[in-house]
């Protein structure tokens, strides 16, 4: 065999053993590591955020509602969706009565965020002066509903159901003690992400519903006690 015929030959050999790796590669990839390169996409592709539960309700003896929660309207903010943080800040500042100095700074800080919380819990006002800016002024803002504890006695019996922070976890009273009961099971929501791990609000899928809190009854009379 000539020289040029055993170049061709190792030349085959080299190409024969190159294609021998790939194809042995696929096979590792597509069946024996097809589940877990599926969860890493999956994970890289959708993202699971909680859901609140609905906090439970409170009511004296005769079923009078001493406690309840209200759905009511939270702003947070994808920073890495914003062009220009601080023409956000002026605008959600005017609207939602908040200082935009510290909105810009706060936004600036976590710029490289998915999610920080612009004002919770807003007022209807607010909530309606949020709506009317242009989707320039909000862009990259989204409305989150949480529940809002209400007391439909006001301070009446104030001392005995305690209050809940804002997080709606129970602080003092009964909604202290009753906390586990009251709280619920929080779901999940799945989110979809871009190419750069932003996440896309517009696509969500509830796969895991909340578990509402249980109500409590008191031994309490509201109108006599």
């Amino acid at each position: 065999m000539n020289v040029s015929g055993a170049r061709s030959s190792v030349l085959f050999m080299a190409i024969v053993c190159a294609f021998a790796l790939l194809a042995a590669r696929l096979v590792q990839i597509q069946l024996l590591q097809h589940d877990s390169f599926a969860q890493g996409a999956a994970g890289q592709q959708y993202k699971r955020i909680e859901v609140e539960a609905r906090r439970g309700r409170i009511y004296d003896r005769n079923l009078r509602l001493l406690a309840t929660t209200v759905p009511c309207p939270s702003i947070f903010v994808n920073p890495t969706e914003v062009p220009n943080l601080r023409y956000l800040a002026g605008a959600l500042g005017d609207a939602l009565s908040a200082d935009a100095g510290a909105l810009y700074g706060v936004f600036s800080a976590k710029a490289d965020r998915q999610f920080v919380w612009v004002k919770r819990r807003i007022s209807p006002s607010e909530y309606q002066a949020f709506l009317s800016l242009t989707p320039a002024q909000r862009m990259g803002t989204y409305v989150r509903w949480e529940g809002k504890r209400k007391y439909p006695l006001g301070r009446h019996a104030s001392h005995v159901l305690g209050l809940v922070d804002i997080d709606n976890q129970g602080r003092l009273g009964v909604e202290s003690t009753f906390q586990d009961d009251l709280a619920g099971k929080p779901g999940h929501e799945t989110f979809a992400t871009d190419g750069k791990g932003n996440l896309r609000v517009t696509y969500q899928a509830c796969d895991e519903p909340p578990v509402p809190g249980l109500s409590v009854v008191l031994t309490l009379d509201s109108i006599i006690q």
